[in-house]
């Protein structure tokens, strides 16, 4: 099997393709949630000898973009992207209902709603952070503007993701990896499903208010649903049909 590098924005079903490749490199596999902390775990990581970094044959996690030069090479970069007002939903679920940092206390006692939770709330997680993510800009102040943060993004999954999974086409995305990275199992499971409300119960200015604070997510997804509809057919796996 290739080496693979996951590059996990979450609530995009990453838990469950990350049991996948469980599933698949077993002790080979290096998860960059070291307790809770991503950060710590991609530290520790990077401190590594040389030839005990290279004896992983799947790094996994939320990564930033200069964590890379750590990876030995080669590898073969994946990540997965989801409509972002899906997203934006399942992300604010989580810490709702699953998360147990003291923000989740901190929304919960104050009763903050989703639109508020979007437009004003604390989480920059919630506001264009597939394009921040893939930037290295989420928890970073920058003095770009958000035309070239967007042409980073979309420059960064076509020069450097070999694969551009669909969390609205996970299963067929799964099939893609399996073929393209040579693995033995592919795994369809639902692994930290959010629990809360739906897309389909927002109102209108709800989901507006999402869009107007993802105009660069919206942005970012559209073109990514061309890469992957073209990854596929690649892989000889048939066309995509983008969603309405």
């Amino acid at each position: 099997m290739k080496r693979v590098v996951f590059f996990h924005i979450p609530k995009t079903a990453g838990s469950s393709f990350n049991r996948m490749l469980r599933e698949n490199y077993g002790e080979a596999l290096y998860s960059c949630d070291l307790n809770g902390s991503h950060h710590a775990g991609r530290e520790r990581f990077q401190a590594m000898p040389e030839e005990e970094r290279f004896r992983f044959r799947c790094i996994t996690g939320h990564l930033v973009p200069e964590f890379l030069a750590h990876v030995p090479r080669p590898y073969t970069l994946l990540t997965f992207l989801r409509h972002p007002v899906s997203r934006v939903v399942s992300l604010y679920n989580y810490f709702m209902t699953v998360d147990q940092s003291p923000l989740r206390d901190s929304l919960r006692a104050s009763g903050v709603g989703l639109r508020d939770y979007v437009t004003s709330g604390p989480e920059d997680e919630a506001r264009n952070g597939m394009v921040r993510r893939l930037t290295g800009t989420l928890y970073r102040p920058t003095s770009l503007s958000g035309e070239e943060l967007l042409r980073q993004a979309k420059d960064a999954l076509r020069k450097y993701f070999r694969f551009v999974g669909l969390q609205e086409n996970f299963d067929a995305s799964c099939r893609a990896v399996q073929k393209l990275c040579g693995l033995t199992k592919v795994v369809s499971c639902t692994v930290n499903p959010s629990r809360g409300r739906k897309p389909s119960d927002l109102k209108p200015a709800t989901v507006q208010a999402i869009r107007r604070a993802n105009v660069l997510d919206m942005e970012l997804y559209l073109y990514g649903l061309k890469l992957h509809g073209r990854h596929m057919h690649t892989l000889g796996l048939g066309e995509f049909a983008i969603p309405a």
